[in-house]
């Protein structure tokens, strides 16, 4: 994330531009399987959502179940070691 001072205007106000960073929680149905479905128009997930937005990048995730957690993180080719097993383990670490 890039930050710029707003020093035209001496408000100090800090902006943030993009990319931003989106940690996805939950690789379920909504989260992120059902974009492999041919039948529907895409993006139809979380998941698929945020990584087809220009200002957004997808770096990480977590769920429950490691085998799914592990196909999401090579589906959008986030590292195992920003991949959790829960959201708050990942909220710690990816801020």
């Amino acid at each position: 994330m890039v930050r710029e001072e707003n020093s035209a205007e001496g408000s100090g106000v800090v902006r943030c531009r993009p990319p931003y960073r989106a940690g996805l929680a939950g690789c379920g149905r909504v989260g992120f399987l059902l974009e492999r479905d041919p039948l529907r128009p895409k993006p139809c997930t979380h998941a698929g959502g945020i990584a087809g937005h220009p200002d957004f990048r997808l770096t990480a995730g977590c769920d429950i179940n490691p085998d799914r957690l592990a196909d999401f993180g090579r589906t959008y080719g986030i590292a195992p070691e920003h991949l959790y097993p829960d959201a708050s383990g990942m909220l710690k670490k990816e801020r």
